[in-house]
């Protein structure tokens, strides 16, 4: 159930950066099914990439402050 949320949080964050920030967008297509699972995607990578880069970062703090 919680990745399942993390994944919508996700989802949903990168929906409304493509909304608001310029140069940010998702391809127009027809069906609003294929964007939303676009989407998804999009939210189930970062979410891949927070959960591998954050246990880096937490232990090998040096890497990102200098």
């Amino acid at each position: 159930m919680n990745f399942i949320l993390r994944l919508v949080i996700a989802a949903v964050a990168v929906w409304v950066a493509a909304f608001f920030v310029p140069g940010i967008s998702f391809a127009q297509t027809d069906s609003a099914t294929t964007q939303i699972i676009t989407i998804l995607i999009v939210g189930a990578i970062f979410g891949v990439l927070n959960a591998v880069i954050r246990p880096i970062l937490f232990f090998c703090p040096c890497l990102c402050c200098s």
